[in-house]
């Protein structure tokens, strides 16, 4: 029978590196030294500011690659190096928590040590206020300790002086300067936290947003590492006002098994492969090219074969020039949030938009996977925008050609979160 650590010492079907695994031959097998690597090779988009440097497109576009396959295509077509080789800033590939996270779980996994992502949020994030502050990290068996040992890969020397942040990033302390989306959930579910604290940035916080981050620490503790804004189904996306007695219960289940994973290992598994929601999940990477043949393009050619995808499903008449003038009538979920750089949009072609309801359900299940694979390059991807925030309708327009469109929401929430 399989134990916890064979389980999370073998990859999954986003870790695995696929045909680049030889890029992995000369990777050291001590931790921390695989830690410092992942500096070497990421840059977190908000850390561009640290080093005086301004992304391109192309560049703020690869924080949406999802699987370490597609990472390392891109890497080696940026700068064919071997992986110790630390590349200068500007050569870096632009990501986030969850990319740090999972190019981390990758390497590891890739030398025999188990390794999982686990979802929830940082104190050290603003470590003299009240927030509990939304980030992604790993756990990894520590064989010389014989225990499961935290560890933030993204917050390299340059990153924590600018934050402020101390500590030892290498063995963070649960509970303390981390917490599992699982606690978080219980403490507020019983009163005993105030669910304000915990947050991505000032519009996507509470309870809302620590039930996404629960469900994604579910999925990644069954070797499903999703995006951060993959916000596939209705248990993560439904408003709080709908969610029904029996969502409560499941949810409370999730986060009591979540907390003690080795424990409740074979309980976690068969509870996600009994849900419907992951047949919706798997369903959804399977659309996407993750299960099945392999997807290596870059993030140009995903924005181009999803969005014909989308054509296919939308359309109720031919397009008019080249899609200058596609009439869609799709829903959005979550997805919407993290439209635009900065608070804008930038729209290359114009799209003509019938209507959005930014509740989501319906069409927007195919949206999703053009919005997600395009956002920063918008590359014939369909641009709408929520002008109040979630759930906000929208009514028809065009949006034309070398428009700046604001997506409804401030500054600091595309750059807020980390």
């Amino acid at each position: 029978m399989e134990t916890t650590q064979q389980y999370y010492s073998t990859q999954s079907l986003l870790s695995d590196p696929g045909q680049f695994s030889n890029l992995y031959r000369r990777l050291p097998v001590d931790a921390d030294q695989l830690a410092s690597i992942v500096h070497g090779l990421l840059l977190h988009r908000q850390a561009a500011s640290h080093h005086n440097l301004t992304l391109s497109r192309e560049q703020r576009a690869e924080q949406h690659l999802r699987s370490i396959e597609q990472r390392l295509a891109r890497l080696v077509e940026v700068d064919p190096s071997p992986l110790t080789i630390t590349r200068d800033p500007a050569q870096r590939q632009v990501g986030v928590c969850r990319d740090f996270a999972l190019l981390y779980v990758s390497m590891l996994r890739h030398q025999g040590i188990p390794a999982r992502m686990r979802v929830g949020f940082a104190k050290y994030l603003d470590p003299d206020g009240p927030l509990w502050i939304d980030h992604w990290i790993v756990e990894y068996w520590d064989a010389g300790q014989a225990k499961w040992v935290l560890t933030d890969p993204e917050m390299d020397a340059i990153y924590r002086e600018r934050l402020g942040i101390a500590g030892d990033m290498n063995e963070l302390r649960p509970g303390q300067d981390f917490l599992l989306a699982g606690s978080a959930w219980r403490l507020c579910r019983a009163d005993r936290c105030r669910a304000d604290n915990f947050r991505y940035n000032a519009k996507w916080r509470g309870m809302p947003c620590i039930r996404g981050n629960l469900l994604h620490d579910f999925g990644a503790l069954n070797k499903i590492e999703l995006g951060v804004f993959d916000y596939w189904d209705d248990l993560i996306r439904k408003d709080d006002s709908k969610l029904t007695p029996d969502d409560k219960a499941l949810l409370d289940r999730i986060a009591k098994l979540s907390l003690d994973a080795d424990q409740n290992h074979d309980a976690i598994r068969q509870l996600f492969d009994e849900l419907p929601r992951t047949g919706v999940i798997l369903s959804k990477l399977s659309t996407l090219g993750y299960i099945g043949e392999r997807v290596t393009a870059g993030p140009q050619d995903l924005v181009r074969s999803d969005f014909e995808r989308l054509a296919e499903r939308t359309r109720a008449e031919p397009p008019v020039g080249h899609f200058e003038q596609l009439r869609v009538n799709v829903k959005l979920g979550f997805g919407v949030m993290a439209l635009g750089i900065g608070g804008k949009a930038f729209v290359d072609r114009a799209i003509k938009v019938e209507a959005v309801d930014g509740t989501g359900g319906g069409e927007g299940e195919t949206a999703d996977a053009v919005l997600f694979a395009g956002l920063g390059q918008f590359h014939g991807a369909v641009i709408v925008y929520v002008a109040g925030g979630i759930g906000t309708k929208v009514g028809g327009g065009v949006i034309a050609e070398g428009a700046e469109v604001d997506d409804g929401f401030p500054d600091d929430v595309v750059e807020a979160g980390v």
